[in-house]
């Protein structure tokens, strides 16, 4: 297929350019470049478009130019504690942009749509991992604002068979994804900021960006009181993508969980880390943080159905992966 990717300068982006491409498929990317790497276009070697995924005029003369079978939206703000703080810019980016997106895509009548979703719409699950028709129970903006575009796809594909238009669409909710593989560039660099996943604030700590992390919250009701995530590796991720891109059928409206169903606590994927890095990760405790919920986790029955299957199964392997990955820096 010839597909666009959009957020093809992010982290999950990226390594979707790079492990469709590797899979036969032409592939296009797009970004506004305002969160992914600059130098993108450089190392992936496509065809790349800056543009704002919700800049919708623009977006429907470059579907009309190139003839995509198929569009995969990764562009969006992904972070909790930032939706907290600035909800309405969360919304117009994630809700917005997506919106103005679809609208385009159906104008320009591109047949297949999948779109890179949360395991923040379900909010905490307990021991139980979550199902894909488990009610919206989203803790953050950022939540709210993939389940309102979740909705929102939904409701475009009815109303497009509704009118004899056999468009489909996929919505895939990644639990945490880390890790790196296919995808030029490794981890991104965490920074000062902290509004991060962990593995990338693991790295820091690490290759010395920073002397400890902090664990937000010891008094979950988890076995050790720290939060319990379903870590998936970001290759993972991508051969998701591409099975579920390559089974929509005309027409068809589905939604999918990619996980493992494998609980790690913050205080486990710590001393992995230490194991694996052989650097003690100094650590010092703080507050829980708004909007993080006390475990979560999938099960992905639905997306092994299609075939798929987690090559990385454990957070170690994970982790080890991004820290013995040769990316660009």
């Amino acid at each position: 297929m010839r597909i666009l990717i959009t957020g093809a300068a992010g982290y999950i982006g990226s390594n979707a350019v790079a492990g469709l491409l590797q899979r036969g498929h032409e592939v296009h990317g797009l970004d506004d470049f305002r969160g992914g790497r600059p130098d993108a276009p450089q190392h992936l070697g496509v065809p790349f478009h800056a543009l704002d995924a919700g800049d919708e005029d623009a977006i429907f003369a470059l579907l009309q130019r190139e003839s995509f079978d198929c569009v995969q939206h990764f562009a969006a703000d992904v972070h909790v504690g930032a939706s907290v703080r600035f909800p309405t810019a969360t919304w117009e980016n994630n809700v917005g942009t997506t919106t103005r997106l679809l609208s385009a895509i159906r104008r320009a009548g591109v047949p297949k749509f999948v779109f890179s979703s949360t395991c923040a719409v379900l909010g905490g699950s307990g021991s139980t991992p979550v199902r894909e028709e488990d009610p919206f129970k989203p803790m953050s903006p950022y939540g709210s604002s993939k389940a309102a575009c979740e909705r929102l796809i939904e409701e475009t594909v009815h109303a497009a068979n509704a009118a004899g238009d056999n468009f489909s669409a996929a919505i895939l909710r990644y639990f945490n994804v880390c890790g790196a593989g296919s995808g030029p560039f490794g981890e991104p660099v965490a920074g000062s900021g902290q509004d991060v996943r962990l593995s990338q604030v693991l790295l820091d700590v690490v290759h010395g960006r920073r002397e400890h992390m902090t664990i937000f919250g010891t008094d979950y009701p988890t076995p050790d009181g720290t939060c319990v995530r379903d870590y998936i590796h970001v290759d993972d991720v991508v051969d998701a993508h591409a099975i579920v891109g390559d089974r929509l059928e005309p027409g068809q409206w589905c939604r999918y969980h990619v996980g493992t169903g494998k609980g790690t606590s913050v205080q486990q994927a710590v001393l992995a880390a230490r194991q694996a890095s052989r650097h003690p990760i100094p650590v010092i405790l703080g507050d829980r943080r708004p909007g993080d919920a006390g475990s979560v986790m999938a099960d992905s029955r639905s997306l092994q159905a299609l075939g798929w299957t987690p090559a990385h199964s454990n957070f170690a392997s994970m982790f080890a992966s991004a820290l013995n990955h040769p990316g660009v820096e």
